[in-house]
């Protein structure tokens, strides 16, 4: 590719200098926003939404974000999963961490973000104590920043004994029963909280139309409108569920849904489903 045809940065003149500032100020509001996720907004679950608090927590993170290395920043975006720092690795089945390895992975290399188990579901008593020797960890660190630690809880909360499963989304869907999805949302929700997690990775908002995508059975279907509105039942619910429940929560826990909710699911709209219903429309 020719240089001047490259991304603006890995070009180095002066012309360049205002997209730099622009690609800059969008990597520092991402990250801003990771770091925000990952302290939680206690006070603003617990009802306590004034000005005041606002600006406390914008102060924190923008003092946070002048203190952290490329090396701190780089580990903050960066995600892996339990097998990382597990005993025996994939082969794990107890939830048994490593704490070498754990050490490793927040100390050294800064992680900000884990996700899922190995081989094996485990009782809601294990996945507190992972959660809380994961977080005790951070403790070690210069910025202290917690782990923001995710689970698919997509039809369920799969990863967690005797919890309650529920049929794949694009089933759901086929019972155009909204007040189902929502009340499947509740008790996920739940049963994920239970477990010490607050971050879940749905509801996926990507549309299905290739059965042969390994994430087709994830999906509402094809339908726009049917996904918008099992989309919208799904995650209205789980935030209100968070942000009631969350005094219950130690302090700087993660409420991440209400991120997801808020800027995620988003995009996800503007990003895959309205381009795809622009095709829709160009296609008839």
């Amino acid at each position: 590719m020719p240089l001047s045809q490259q991304p603006c940065l890995y070009r180095n003149n002066k012309k360049d200098q205002s997209c730099r500032k622009i690609v800059s100020m969008k990597y520092n509001r991402l990250l801003s926003l990771i770091v925000s996720c990952a302290f939680g907004f206690s006070a603003q679950a617990q009802g306590v939404r004034t000005p005041s608090v606002e600006r406390s927590y914008d102060t924190k993170i923008n003092q946070l974000l002048k203190q952290m290395t490329l090396d701190d920043k780089i580990g903050q975006m960066t995600q892996v999963t339990l097998a990382v720092f597990a005993k025996g690795g994939w082969s794990n089945t107890d939830g048994e961490l490593d704490p070498a390895l754990l050490k490793t992975a927040i100390q050294k290399y800064h992680v900000g973000s884990m996700l899922n188990t190995t081989a094996h579901a485990l009782e809601v008593d294990t996945w507190r104590k992972i959660i809380k020797e994961i977080q005790d960890e951070t403790k070690n660190t210069t910025l202290k920043i917690p782990v923001l630690y995710g689970l698919d809880a997509i039809h369920g909360q799969t990863y967690t004994l005797n919890s309650t499963l529920f049929p794949h989304n694009i089933a759901m869907a086929a019972t155009r029963n909204p007040a189902l999805v929502k009340a499947a949302a509740k008790i996920t929700a739940k049963e994920l909280r239970a477990s010490g997690v607050r971050w879940n990775f749905a509801p996926v908002l990507d549309l299905g139309r290739q059965p042969l995508w390994s994430r087709f059975p994830e999906t509402y279907g094809e339908d726009v409108f049917i996904g918008k509105t099992n989309a919208h039942a799904w995650t209205l619910f789980g935030p209100a569920y968070f942000f009631a429940h969350a005094p219950m929560a130690p302090r700087g826990k993660l409420l991440f849904l209400f991120c997801s909710h808020a800027s995620v699911v988003r995009l996800l709209n503007y990003w895959t489903v309205l381009p795809s219903l622009r095709t829709t429309r160009s296609s008839l």
